[in-house]
Parts: C-alpha cells; structure tokens; sequence
C-alpha cells in the first residue's frame, strides 16, 4: 500500500488543521462540542450496524473482484480512498435520494464525470510533499472564497475573479502534469495506474445496490413513523405496517413520495386486504405522475430553443417561466412592504429572494431599474427561452403591476406602455394567468 505525495499531503492538513483545533482556546470548546454532538448522532444502533454493513459490503466487493484477478494489495490505498472519499459520502447523503436514478447519476457524476476525470489526470503528475502542501494550502482558500462569494449576489465579481484565478492554477496543473508524463513515459507505469483508476469506477458503482437499500430502508421508516403520527401516535396494525412496506414494491421513488393525504388515508386502513389494495391506488398514482412530468419534460426538450407562439397565443420555449414568474411575484411583495413603511422604493439585494433564486442559473440576470424619486421601479428577466417577464409598482403602492413579451420592457409601469398590465384593473395576461407551468405534484 502506498500513498501518493497528495495523498499525504492532504492527510497532513487535515492532521494539522485538528491538532489547531483542539489546541487554540479560542476553537477547542466549539469544537469538542460538535465531536460530541456528531458521537451521539453517530454511535445509535442503526447508524452503527448501516456502517458496519457498509464496510462489510465494501470489503466482500473487492475479496470478490480479487477472485477473478481485477484486485490485489498493490491497489489498497486507492481502494481505501474509493471506500472513504468517494463511496462513503455518497451512502451518508443515502436519505436525500428520491430515485434509484437520481443515485446512479450521482455516482457517475462522482467517478466519470469532467470534474473527476480532470482530478485523475492531475493526480498522475504529483509534486514533492513540500510543493503538494503549498499548492493545497493555496487552494483551500481560493475554493473556500468561491463557495463564500458565488451565493452573494453583492460580491459576484470577487466570485468570478476568485473562479478565474483557480482556472488558471488548473492550466498549470495541467500544463504541468502533461510535461512530467511526457518526460516519463518509459518509467511511468501505466498499467497500475490504469488499474487504480478501473477501481475508482467500478467499486463506487459497485457499492449502488447497497446504497440503494440503505435508501430504500431509510424512506420506509419515515414512512412508518409518519403512519404513527396519523394514528394518535400509536403504531398501526403489524398488517397495516407490513402492507405498507409490500405495497412499495421496492421502489426508492414510491417510498420517497409517499405523504400528505396518502398517509392519513393509509392510517385509517385496519386489513391487510385494504391496505394493500389502497397502497395498488397509490402506485398508480405515482405513475400517473412521473409520466405526467416526462410529458413535460420531453415537450421542453422538443421545444428548446424555439422563439415564437403556438395556436393558444403561448411562447413556445417554456424554460424557467414558472420560476421566473414566483421570483418576480415574490419581488414585488417585497417592494410594495418597503414602500409602505418608506414611502419609497429601493434596489438592494434583499428583494431577491435566496429560495426562488436557488431554481434559477447562479447568473439570474434579473434587472432592477429605480426612478430617480424613488417612487416607481421595475424588475425584469429574460428566461432561457428567449421571452421576458417583468413586475413593477408606481407611487399608487395598490396597482400590481406585471409585464410579459417577447421583448424587454421599455419603461416604468403606466396604462398604455405595451406589455404592462395592472392586475388591480385588468385581468392577468395570458402568460401570467396560466397554470401549466405549475411544478406537478409528486403523487
């Protein structure tokens, strides 16, 4: 087993970076604290035997792999890193997983996307210890300041300036490695390296089954505890609960979505017989939807990057207008809050909700204009299917003012100018009227 120069790097950081933690006054009690808090999630039965399963999951993988000549001891360390780096984040965010497809494209991201393709052919070209501790030590803060700035949209600039700055570090890395393969092409070993990274694929890929269930399992025990909650906080009937879990059929998405109503109705069931034929409703159910939403979205596919109207009078590419709209919306609220208590309007970046803006682009591009008095603005957005949107209010804080076409708005909200309506007046546009944009229920 041995440990690449960034390998050891990192672990000496790492190392340090606790050793500063526990022994600066300032830091050891916060973070004794959080240790402590983080054993007690940690150290409860369940979450203790899934790990154990994990781990004994992991190690029968690559005894079996070793059987047929795809493992030896000589890729121990980049198994190890497999288990721990890539696999055992991905089974620890295992309730966040909604489908077995959600977590298939999770782990291809992981282990074969560009970010990690890149990473593998920059870790052929190491550096001596020294230079590895001096490049990480650069680059914490860098992505750090990234991750800091890129969800400010006052500090954008420094977001990009820090971006820019860390592309051109991964130039030379890459420019870099190039040269030190290119100079060791005799010495370099290329089959070990090509089958250390054979096992950074196909061991997390390896390790889906075993994540699915711990997913699986996860989502029907909330489940249960939910029927409890809608059964006086008594545990339904064993065959109430037991047909519950048959009527999932295995299904991650199943289990993930059933709430709501579903759960209430379900409570109330006392037969197995009952329950199993109301649990048939509910996939049916589910279906309905998922093909309800691959409807949708083959028609946006379909209707990418198509400028112009239907039949019905409506904008064909539909990317982002619902988002769009509820931002908007959500921006004019506001506005018309401050003007009541200011007696005049602002631009600051509070009107932009963080909710709405975490379903558009990092770059929004929604633009706000401010009269010069103060008493009348505007905001607008292009979506990424090319037509535009727009709210907006006047020094009358009850007209609700709203606009949409195909082109940008030309000035401040007023009867008459093109696109703007009052919905305290009119009725909504077409555009903004229309509930087929609406996200679908899940069930």
């Amino acid at each position: 087993m041995e440990f690449s120069n960034r390998e050891i790097a990192a672990g000496l950081l790492i190392a340090l970076g606790v050793i500063l933690l526990v022994a600066l006054p300032k830091t050891r009690p916060a973070f004794l604290k959080g240790l402590v808090h983080v054993s007690k999630a940690l150290f409860q039965w369940k979450l203790l035997l899934l790990f154990v399963l994990y781990f004994a999951y992991a190690v029968a993988i690559v005894a079996f792999a070793g059987t047929f000549g795809w493992w030896d001891t000589s890729l121990l360390s980049v198994t190890i890193l497999a288990v721990l780096v890539t696999g055992l984040p991905i089974f620890m965010n295992a309730h966040n997983y909604k489908t077995g497809s959600d977590l298939i494209g999770k782990v291809v991201r992981e282990v074969v996307g560009i970010t990690a393709l890149m990473i593998t052919y920059l870790n052929l070209g190491e550096f001596p210890i020294w230079g590895e501790l001096i490049l990480q030590l650069l680059l914490m803060p860098i992505v750090a300041l990234i991750a800091f700035t890129s969800h400010m949209p006052e500090a954008r600039k420094f977001a990009r300036f820090f971006e820019i700055v860390l592309g051109l570090i991964a130039i030379g890395l890459l420019i870099s490695t190039t040269v030190t393969l290119m100079s060791d092409t005799r010495t370099f070993d290329w089959l070990y390296e090509l089958r250390a990274f054979a096992v950074s694929v196909w061991l997390p890929i390896a390790l889906i089954p075993f994540v699915y269930v711990a997913a699986l399992l996860m989502q029907i025990e909330l489940g249960l505890v939910r029927l409890r909650m809608h059964n006086k906080q008594l545990p339904p009937p064993i065959r109430v609960r037991l047909a519950l879990i048959l009527g999932l059929r295995g299904s991650l998405r199943n289990a993930s979505r059933f709430s709501g109503l579903w759960i209430t109705e379900m409570a109330a069931q006392r037969t197995f017989k009952g329950g199993l034929a109301f649990m048939k409703r509910y996939r049916e159910a589910v279906k309905t939807r998922v093909a309800e939403q691959r409807a949708r979205d083959r028609q946006l596919r379909e209707r990418t990057g198509q400028r112009g109207f239907d039949d019905a009078g409506m904008w064909l590419d539909r990317r982002e207008f619902y988002e769009t709209r509820e931002l908007l919306d959500d921006m004019w609220c506001t506005q018309t809050a401050v003007f009541r208590n200011r007696k005049q309007y602002v631009n600051e970046p509070f009107l932009l909700s963080s909710f709405h803006l975490k379903k558009l682009p990092k770059d929004h591009g929604v633009r706000i204009m401010l009269a010069k008095n103060n008493h009348a603005w505007y905001a607008w957005r292009e979506t990424a299917g090319g037509y535009y949107f727009g709210s907006g209010g006047s020094k009358d804080v009850d007209a609700k003012w709203r606009y949409d076409g195909a082109e940008p708005p030309s000035g401040f909200p007023r009867p008459g100018l093109r696109g703007w309506v009052d919905l305290a007046v009119s009725e909504k546009s077409q555009e903004w009227a229309t509930t087929r944009d609406q996200p679908i229920r899940t069930v």
